[in-house]
């Protein structure tokens, strides 16, 4: 029998090999020097403190966003709160004023129509 290997087993042997000379080609190419000082002492504490600074700056970034949303959420609660209370207002004023001119007999169909209109604007105006 010939040793014949499946497709897949030779990609696989080629890709370890390829990956091996990779390897290779880095470490014997101008950086250990530098793979030399990130193993000691000194070096490792460099690494570690530039991986603290970059950790610290993406929760910074992460924490500022948060705290963006957080206060566009507030502002957009605070807005829709006094757009409540101002519609409530005008509908009660509305109100007040239809009636206390109904009460004197002084309402007539042309101011009628206009604080319905009003009315009808207020109830059917979506809060934003």
């Amino acid at each position: 029998m010939s040793s014949v290997l499946p497709s897949n087993e030779v990609s696989q042997k080629i890709r370890d090999a390829h990956t091996e000379k990779i390897a290779k080609s880095i470490l014997d190419s101008s950086y250990p020097p530098l793979f030399q000082f990130l193993q000691s002492p000194q070096g490792h504490e460099l690494g570690g403190r530039i991986l603290a600074l970059v950790e610290g700056l993406q929760r910074a970034t992460t924490e500022a966003g948060a705290e963006a949303k957080k206060r566009d959420v507030e502002f957009q609660h605070n807005t829709m709160r006094l757009w409540m209370k101002l519609q409530a207002g005008a509908i009660t004023a509305i109100i007040t004023v239809a009636g206390v001119l109904a009460w004197h007999g002084k309402l007539d169909a042309t101011f009628a129509t206009l604080l319905a209109t009003l009315f009808g604007y207020f109830l059917g105006r979506p809060v934003r």
